[in-house]
């Protein structure tokens, strides 16, 4: 058996319930869990997967990576956050990786939104426009 409509809209609703200002509450989601878990249902594990599969959703759409080609000191990741803002409003964190194919610059992944700021991709615009003339 598969995960089907109902499974996804009995987890909406369970992660609508859970969800106050945007914002998962930690306790809501576990109390939800534990009383699919008691129940004797034969759908709870498929519904269990939908909502896990929310969450995780939630977590990649809030979670920033931030990629550059060497490992950053704590003082430069400092000043990226600096200049960045609030970082407590990306509820799944925010992680450093080291991204060996670039060049040099920084680019930024929140979710399926990516900001560019490699030299690789500054290059390459600059081809464009020198092709384009």
């Amino acid at each position: 058996m598969k995960i089907n409509r109902q499974h996804h809209r009995i987890a909406r609703v369970l992660w609508q319930e859970c969800v106050a200002d945007g914002f998962p509450n930690i306790s809501a989601i576990n109390n939800s869990i534990a009383v699919l878990q008691s129940e004797k249902n034969r759908q709870k594990e498929f519904i269990l997967k939908a909502l896990l599969n929310r969450i995780s959703l939630f977590i990649r759409e809030n979670r920033l990576n931030i990629s550059s080609p060497d490992e950053l000191s704590e003082n430069r990741k400092k000043q990226i956050l600096s200049a960045i803002g609030r970082a407590d409003r990306f509820f799944g964190g925010i992680t450093f990786r080291k991204d060996e194919s670039m060049i040099a610059g920084l680019k930024l992944e929140k979710g399926y939104d990516i900001e560019d700021y490699s030299v690789s991709k500054q290059l390459k615009k600059l081809k464009n426009r020198l092709l384009k003339n």
